[in-house]
């Protein structure tokens, strides 16, 4: 059943306000917002809203925007937070955005730099451009949970996440091969020694679990001697 604000006025000359929208149309308008930062710019846009939208951010973030939620709360180190995303259904082995997201969303950021760099010689916005991205792939907003808290160094979370069915061996969306890599190329010896053991509870051989050493150990980066 609908819910709307039976207090609005009407009449030719009566103003459209968000509340007077019905609530089943509100909703979807949530479910459609690109990022978790417009659904919650929705959500506090009023009390009615609020009250409607304030109860299914979760639910929303979840279904709809593939739990970045849990990619922030990872990053704050907030494992708490991440504890209810996972209750929730979020997955603990899933990018907060697909491959084909994360390029739209590198598209526009060089637009967006392309457009207040016009004024700019050519040489200097390909470099802005290149820093932006840079730092938009590094970012964590693209890579599954435990990659997110292994680049961090955040020890608990990686032991948490591991706890939860976190995969050491879940691919990056760019740069190292998985959290074991990553971890191994930060010398992380503790969250090195958390993922190798996780890999051999879960039956990985020792010869598998070296393997995943391979790109560090040619650079010279880590000593194999597990």
């Amino acid at each position: 059943m609908s819910t709307t604000n039976t207090s609005s006025s009407s009449g030719p000359g009566a103003k459209f306000r968000l509340m007077d929208l019905p609530s089943e149309l509100i909703i979807m308008v949530a479910e459609n917002t690109s990022s978790s930062r417009d659904l919650l710019h929705l959500t506090m846009s009023n009390k009615f809203t609020y009250e409607l939208l304030g109860p299914r951010l979760m639910t929303i973030n979840i279904a709809h925007q593939n739990a970045s939620g849990l990619n922030h709360a990872i990053r704050k180190n907030n494992i708490m937070l991440a504890s209810v995303f996972l209750d929730g259904g979020a997955d603990v082995n899933k990018a907060c955005r697909t491959a084909a997201q994360g390029k739209t969303l590198e598209q526009e950021i060089l637009r967006d730099i392309y457009k207040r760099t016009a004024d700019t010689n050519p040489k200097g916005r390909v470099q802005m451009g290149l820093r932006a991205l840079a730092q938009f792939r590094t970012s964590g907003r693209l890579d599954p949970p435990l990659y997110v808290a292994v680049s961090h160094g955040l020890l608990e979370m990686v032991y948490f996440l591991l706890c939860r069915g976190a995969d050491p061996t879940a691919a990056a969306h760019r740069g190292y091969p998985s959290a074991l890599a990553r971890a191994s190329y930060d010398w992380n010896e503790k969250i090195v020694a958390l993922l190798v053991g996780a890999l051999k509870r879960a039956g990985a051989k020792k010869r598998d679990v070296k393997e995943v050493f391979e790109v560090n150990a040619a650079l010279g980066e880590l000593d194999r001697g597990l």
